[in-house]
């Protein structure tokens, strides 16, 4: 039997390997983006995520290949979609033999305040790259952190005219916009007139519209850092037949950005009528 030299087998052995089996790629992320960098509670947005490999073509393919994508609570994943393999509960099934360009378009709600983010790993067996494989993408949501104080007198008497005064204060990192205060009387309590540093108070319906309080923006520490605030006084009176017991003005604040303490900013106060 003719025997070969040992280098010329190795040879024959390559060539072989290189003709029954595709050769390893680079797996990166092509692009990943959003339709919206900016958001707001209850807004709906998409996370785009492109994953490509170098070279995109079939001679040269990845095994096994996953993104893991690990989304904040605060953007709720509503529905996810991808143009190749498989989605289930954070885990992106691209297979093997994979090359080429593929995408999953991430469908969300914002549920959530602050810095909203997503962060994506691209991993598959024989990858040539692995510095690559990791992608980020940031959806800023702000927040107003508005606080509000009431006083009322300790007593009052049945015709006693008082003055209920409101305060509403922005303790947040951004402006309140569109601000407004419902403020509900009971129905012992008879409405005189009102005064206000900011806005008007329609009777008629309740609401106090205040408009814009601007958050402070001073990065002086050693500053006060609550924002602009408003005042409203509104001169009530105790109808003459009401009942001696405990009555609640109740109110509700609301502005075009989250609220992070709506409680705060929507005080209860009792009025005490013997």
């Amino acid at each position: 039997m003719k025997k070969y030299p040992i280098a010329i087998l190795l040879l024959g052995l390559a060539l072989f390997i290189m003709t029954g089996s595709a050769s390893a790629a680079d797996g990166y992320f092509y692009e990943v983006y959003t339709n919206q960098t900016t958001a707001k509670v209850g807004d709906h947005v998409q996370i785009e995520v492109v994953v490509d490999t170098i070279p995109s073509d079939q001679g040269y393919s990845l095994n096994n290949v996953t993104v893991q994508a690990y989304i904040t609570p605060r953007l709720k994943i509503e529905s996810v979609n991808v143009t190749h393999g498989t989605y289930n509960n954070g885990t992106w099934y691209l297979g093997d033999n994979y090359y080429g360009v593929a995408s999953a378009t991430f469908y969300c709600l914002v549920n959530g305040t602050g810095t909203l983010t997503g962060q994506f790993f691209l991993r598959a067996d024989n990858d040539e790259n692995r510095t690559n494989n990791y992608a980020r993408i940031d959806i800023q949501v702000p927040f107003t952190d508005l606080k509000s104080t009431a006083r009322v007198p300790g007593s009052l008497a049945p015709g006693q005219v008082f003055n209920y005064t409101v305060t509403v204060v922005n303790m947040g990192v951004e402006n309140a916009t569109n601000t407004k205060m419902q403020i509900n009387l009971p129905n012992n309590i008879e409405y005189q007139s009102y005064t206000a540093t900011k806005g008007t108070f329609n009777p008629q319906t309740g609401i106090w519209t205040i408009g814009t309080l601007a958050y402070d923006n001073d990065d002086n520490e050693s500053d006060n850092p609550l924002g602009e605030n408003a005042t409203l006084t509104l001169t009530l009176k105790v109808k003459p037949d009401a009942t001696a017991g405990t009555y609640n003005i109740t109110t509700q604040t609301t502005c075009d950005l989250s609220l992070l303490s709506v409680f705060q900013a929507s005080p209860t106060t009792a009025l005490r009528i013997t």
